[in-house]
């Protein structure tokens, strides 16, 4: 599982309710696997001067509870690469603090729930192609 921390700024809040708008979550989550990407050494601009498009073919979000202002972790897991397609989970959560005389670990307590799939798409045939090998097993290895 490859986790992407970050902070939610203040200027990303909703005035009228603060808390983040479900479009900017979905930017949240993007964030995320762009991280993924650097984390395993393909960088989103360096697939692309190779002529190939990691575009999105399918996405489904659950949204739990609200998230405000402060720190998040972004996560991408159970990644899957067969064929044509690479899907995985993603996850955002609120770490788990820990209170002063608390024992126990408290769990990260889970904002939103996402599946997303996702096709590569090469420039110069234009469509999707098979995700390429190198892709392929740096995803596997990386998650």
């Amino acid at each position: 599982m490859f986790v992407h921390k970050r902070e939610v700024p203040q200027s990303l809040l909703v005035p009228e309710y603060d808390h983040v708008h479900h479009a900017d979550i979905v930017a949240l989550l993007e964030k995320g696997r762009l991280a993924l990407l650097e984390n395993i050494g393909h960088p989103q601009d360096s697939l692309v001067a190779r002529g190939l498009f990691p575009v999105i073919t399918g996405l489904e979000v659950r949204f739990l509870r609200e998230i405000r202002e402060g720190g998040i972790n972004v996560t991408c897991e159970d990644i899957v690469v067969e064929g044509r397609y690479i899907r995985m989970n993603q996850r955002i959560t609120r770490p788990a603090t820990l209170k002063p005389g608390n024992v126990s670990q408290e769990r990260d307590k889970d904002l939103v729930r996402a599946s997303i799939e996702l096709m590569v798409i090469d420039k110069s045939v234009g469509k999707g192609i098979a995700i390429p090998e190198f892709l392929k097993e740096s995803l596997i290895r990386g998650s």
